[in-house]
């Protein structure tokens, strides 16, 4: 009883999909030729009627390919399809042609040949060899000589090798002007083009021989006082003999990374830091401690984006420069004095000392939590102490920072660096970290110019607008 298109395609179908590549038998391989060979024709009939000739081929090429690419998606065999398969469709399609004599060959295999070659190319593969073999037979059958084995791949790759080197040895000897070899290439070359040359010119193996004989002969003979290799030379590194002089390590010692700041999950580093917030108490940590300067800015990068994701979540809290666990962070009530409280007196001797401290701070200034803490001044007496040395112009105050007047941060130098790097980063910008890595300046020069116009600042990254000219 013969099926019908749809039972035919159907059947092939469900056997693509409802069993691996693996676990399908000869039969469902066949089943799902049966059913390709409906589609080819289809598409090749259809490719036949729009042509002029009307002729029905065995269609090759883009247009079937398309064709035939569709009508496998339309009919469930997409997975089919694409060059993953390309071989295994054109094996399939060879194997079903010769249906009837790879039938009649499998037939006399052994029960564990038919079990294992199941696959397209497996089949075909072993009955091309077997229908090779049997025309080798009748050939021979009739009296004709046995046909010369055909080298394999192997050997023919190693004859185009010697081809190759004869041929460079040819090439080699041309521009010498007779010389056949030199003496600074390798022995079995120089070897190789005496013999040759020597059977060139009519020397019998012999004579070769004897030659080499008398050569040995020769050299046992001779004296000769062997080259002594030059003594190397160490090389010369003051560097460490000069740190060891001054009592200092050999070689500096390595920043070290807080553990927020190395790479890993951010549920670690978060943890980390909260870690060491609540180890700081009511000190906290300042900008450079979540941040330290002297690490590569990629783990700068991570202490910033790990301090703002906990303030974003509540958990930790800006006061200036330094960051508090919530719970740690100084209120305002207790910073801020009673309305009837008397305003201390600052006596004259205590103005040098902050001076000193902001001069030797340098263009990275000193906060008022800094100051503070140098001094042990409460916010009220170092209002009063600063208030005067502001008046006369000796302390400048930029972006929450106290600067000393002859080191404030304006020089043009410095913000043509920072303008060059931010540039350099492009529309992605630069954390003050990263970009006191690539500067060498600090965050009061960069507030500086941020004031000035120069750059500008959203959230924790710096930018430099693309309408700024360069500096």
């Amino acid at each position: 009883m013969s099926l019908t298109r749809e039972e035919i395609v159907e059947r092939g179908r469900r056997e693509w999909e409802e069993k691996s590549e693996h676990d399908r038998d000869w039969r469902g391989w066949l089943h799902i030729g049966e059913a390709l060979d409906v589609g080819r024709r289809e598409v090749e009939n259809r490719i036949a009627n729009r042509s002029r000739s009307g002729t029905p081929a065995r269609f090759k090429g883009r247009a079937f390919n398309e064709r035939f690419g569709f009508w496998l998606t339309e009919n469930g065999f997409k997975d089919l399809g694409g060059k993953r398969y390309a071989a295994t469709r054109s094996h399939l399609m060879d194997c079903l042609e010769n249906k009837a004599a790879i039938e009649t060959w499998r037939k006399g295999l052994q029960g564990y040949q038919r079990t294992a070659w199941n696959h397209p190319t497996t089949v075909l593969r072993h009955w091309k060899k077997h229908f090779a073999d049997e025309q080798e037979e009748a050939r021979l059958a009739a009296g004709s000589e046995r046909a010369p084995k055909q080298p394999s791949p192997l050997a023919k790759a190693n004859e185009a090798i010697r081809n190759l080197i004869d041929e460079n040895d040819r090439l080699r000897k041309a521009p010498r002007e007779g010389d056949l070899f030199k003496w600074g290439e390798g022995y079995e070359r120089i070897a190789k083009v005496l013999v040759a040359d020597a059977l060139a010119n009519g020397c019998s193996p012999d004579k070769i021989r004897s030659i080499a004989s008398g050569m040995l002969s020769e050299l046992k003979a001779t004296a000769f006082v062997s080259k002594e290799k030059p003594a190397s030379r160490r090389k010369r590194d003051g560097q460490p003999k000069a740190r060891q002089a001054k009592g200092e390590p050999a070689s500096p010692p390595e920043p070290v990374i807080p553990p927020w700041c190395k790479a890993g999950p951010q549920k670690a580093r978060l943890e980390a830091l909260q870690q060491a917030l609540h180890e700081a108490g009511t000190a906290g940590l300042g900008f450079l401690d979540v941040a330290p300067p002297d690490i590569n800015h990629v783990a700068g990068d991570r202490g910033v984006d790990a301090v703002h994701t906990l303030k974003d979540a509540g958990t930790v809290v800006q006061v200036e420069d330094r960051y508090y666990l919530q719970r740690f962070a100084p209120s305002a009530e207790a910073e801020a004095p009673p309305e009837d409280a008397p305003q201390p007196e600052v006596a004259d001797a205590s103005i040098p000392p902050v001076l000193t401290k902001l001069q030797a701070a340098g263009d990275k200034g000193m906060s008022t939590y800094e100051l503070m803490q140098a001094e042990g001044f409460d916010p009220v007496s170092l209002a009063a102490a600063l208030a005067p040395l502001r008046e006369a112009g000796s302390v400048i105050e930029r972006a929450g920072r106290y600067y000393h007047a002859a080191a404030q941060p304006q020089a043009p130098a410095d913000f043509a660096k920072i303008v060059a790097a931010l540039q350099a980063a492009g529309k992605e910008g630069l954390t003050s970290t990263a970009l006191h890595s690539k500067t060498r300046l600090y965050g009061a020069t960069f507030d500086a110019a941020v004031a000035e116009g120069v750059i500008r600042r959203q959230g924790d990254r710096y930018f430099a607008p693309p309408s700024d000219p360069a500096m």
